[in-house]
């Protein structure tokens, strides 16, 4: 057991481990992993150049095995181009690209923090050089900030002179005030003749485009802008101010997080929640006053709406027809789609089987063909961050760039004959493609003939049980279980739940805890489940008596005791009489009722006087005589100090005779 804790330990690479451990030493006979890659991200792609060539950008340190820092510029046959990435450097927080007139790039991000390219870092913004370079020229200053805290940008327009429009949530711009709205000069400062004076009454603004006239069009989740109505969506002059001859028809309480211009002046809007009148509408077309266009269709895409948070979810083709990605479904499980031009479904357009499970960009080639960005499986199983589909919607496989950022591995398991199964975030291990999911010899060498590879998709693994006869149980943002050679178990009924299963444990009888999750509001963070994973009703958890506190806001951990009793670490939310939040112990008897021989009210404090709050539970362990090591961070146990390992009696007191400092997310 000893050598197996260090295995874990060497493969999860736990950075708090800051500290030699005595008399330990690693198993020579097991070599780890050398290399382990994830799936990277597509955030965004800048529009296709006159020679062909796109930047994207995202999270991806790979591209077809070339060292790029999150940014890469591609050519017309989707080469990277290395000279570009090697002016770019490791490059970060980068979620929108717009190309500028001068052939230089303007680089954003929809996130709090700097964009890093090219050996410079920007607050919220920064100007690309053709060849990958930093421009210094252009210099935004303190950028968008909140209340004195960062701000969020989260649309950006340039306008033909190359000024440049940013909407989100921010007060105001390098010390100046803007009410989520800004324009900037072409050196980065701030345009003092431009205001939208008090801005909309909502949080933050969600997007922006510029007509070609100058006018500009704002969207957002208001209700009045500039202390006149308008329900989420307005058009302004060129010096911010209202243009009263723009009316928006939307009803109070829409979400248009997208507005696109087609070539006639007409506007297209879409939303997460966007109403007109009392219909429910995923993709609205408007006249060039802000009336709806009768002759477009009121589309509703099935199964959702087209929200998309980190680019635009519409693109319109030459030829008026309106490519959709965003957040629904449609009958052949996927998440692009295109509309005709007057709005009905183009079911001409048929996208391979496979699912754009979180899509963020999409964009237009020369060709008519489509470039969608974000998480794509493609009919194979294999996912691509960045899928090229034909005018038609046919999935390309000559197109299949690998684009991969580091890897890592949240938990591991041992069998019985010795062998690790190891899940988190990885689909590639020693240069071998694996999905999340992977099982090493004793040696630290690939099972190949484990096939975990189409088994497990899309989601993080984030804890692991094998049962008894071999199957293995996957918790993700749902549990599935594997069979002993890999392949999904057809006899487990799969289910997706409400969070993330942080903890699985199998009981004697084969029943199953699922910690973390919720599969209802009535089944928040701990449930049982029946060996074919239907819920189990005659589990059910006594919440009231077992901590005075109600749900907790997470739990991170269970075990079941031989005798079928189930001890689970919780952590609660800041209480509003005391503002101090709670991490405790808690052991439910087989049915849910509250095992009073059990100290339940142990309660695990700060790291330090200062930080109260700062705990959290995350690991449990069983010792051959009952008592319980509990893992985490934190400093005190029942006012007592003790730091990050504790170890509770049979019936739950703390056993001051043992103590250690070292924060612990795993134990064994």
């Amino acid at each position: 057991m000893r050598s197996l804790l260090l295995r874990s330990l060497s493969l999860l690479l736990v950075p708090f481990l800051y500290q030699p451990v005595a008399a330990q030493a690693l198993d020579p006979t097991f070599t780890p992993p050398t290399s382990l890659y994830a799936s990277g991200l597509v955030y965004s792609m800048g529009a296709q150049q006159a020679d062909g060539k796109r930047v994207v950008a995202g999270f991806f340190s790979r591209f077809n095995g070339l060292e790029v820092g999150n940014l890469v510029r591609l050519d017309a046959s989707g080469a990277p181009d290395q000279a570009f990435a090697q002016n770019v450097g490791n490059a970060s927080n980068i979620m929108a690209v717009v190309n500028l007139p001068t052939g230089q790039y303007l680089l954003g991000t929809y996130n709090v923090g700097n964009v890093t390219a090219g050996g410079l870092s920007r607050p919220a913004l920064l100007r690309l050089n053709a060849n990958g370079t930093a421009d210094a020229t252009f210099d935004p200053g303190t950028g968008p900030r909140l209340g004195g805290t960062n701000g969020l940008p989260e649309g950006l327009a340039v306008q033909a002179d190359g000024k440049i429009l940013v909407v989100g949530e921010f007060d105001n711009f390098n010390g100046q005030p803007a009410a989520g709205m800004v324009r900037l000069n072409l050196d980065g400062s701030v345009d003092t003749g431009f205001s939208v004076g008090t801005g909309g009454n909502s949080a933050y603004l969600d997007a922006v485009a510029v007509q070609p006239d100058g006018k500009i069009l704002v969207s957002g989740s208001f209700l009045t802008f500039n202390g006149q109505p308008a329900n989420g969506l307005v058009r302004l002059n060129t010096n911010g101010s209202l243009d009263a001859s723009f009316t928006s028809p939307l009803t109070a309480g829409s979400e248009p997080t997208s507005v696109v211009l087609q070539p006639d002046g007409k506007v297209l809007v879409s939303g997460g929640n966007l109403m007109i009148g009392t219909t429910r509408t995923g993709v609205v077309r408007l006249n060039t006053n802000g009336s709806v266009d009768t002759a477009f269709v009121n589309t509703t895409i099935p199964g959702g709406t087209t929200f998309n948070r980190y680019d635009a979810s519409l693109l319109v083709q030459p030829d008026g027809k309106i490519v959709v990605v965003g957040d629904f479904t449609l009958a052949n499980n996927t998440r692009v789609a295109r509309l005709n031009a007057d709005g009905t479904l183009d079911t001409s357009f048929r996208v391979s089987p496979g699912s754009n499970t979180l899509p963020h960009s999409v964009g237009l080639q020369a060709d008519g063909s489509v470039l969608v960005g974000g998480t794509f499986i493609n009919a194979a199983g294999v996912e691509i961050p960045l899928g090229h589909l034909s005018s038609t919607g046919t999935f390309d496989h000559t197109f299949t760039p690998k684009l991969q950022s580091p890897g890592y591995v949240s938990t591991v398991v041992r069998q019985t004959d010795g062998q690790l199964v190891l899940g988190g975030n990885f689909t590639e291990l020693n240069g071998q493609p694996v999905q999340r999911v992977v099982r090493l010899s004793p040696a630290g060498a690939v099972d190949a003939s484990f096939a975990a590879a189409t088994g497990v998709q899309a989601a993080v693994v984030t804890c692991l049980a094998i049962q008894a006869d071999g199957r293995i149980l996957v918790g993700a943002n749902g549990v599935r279980r594997l069979t002993s050679a890999g392949s999904p178990d057809a006899s487990f009924n799969y289910f997706l739940s409400g969070g993330t299963v942080t903890a699985l444990a199998v009981q004697p009888d084969g029943r199953l805890m699922v910690c973390g999750a919720a599969i209802s509001t009535s089944y928040r963070y701990l449930f049982r489940v029946t060996e074919t994973g239907a819920y189990d009703p005659s589990f059910t958890r006594d919440v009231t008596s077992a901590t005075g506190l109600g749900l907790p806001n997470t739990a991170n951990a269970v075990l079941v005791q031989p005798d079928g009793r189930i001890v689970v670490a919780e952590d609660f939310t800041a209480s509003s009489a005391t503002g101090l939040s709670l991490s405790r112990v808690v052991r439910y008897n087989s049915t849910g009722t509250l095992d009073a021989t059990f100290n339940n009210a142990s309660e695990f404090g700060g790291t330090s006087a200062t930080n109260p709050n700062q705990h959290r539970l995350y690991a449990l362990a069983l010792q051959p005589d009952g008592s319980l090591l509990v893992g985490g961070q934190f400093g005190s146990v029942n006012g007592t100090a003790q730091s990050c390992v504790a170890r509770l009696t049979a019936a739950g007191a703390l056993d001051n005779s043992f103590k250690t400092s070292l924060p612990v997310s795993a134990l064994a």
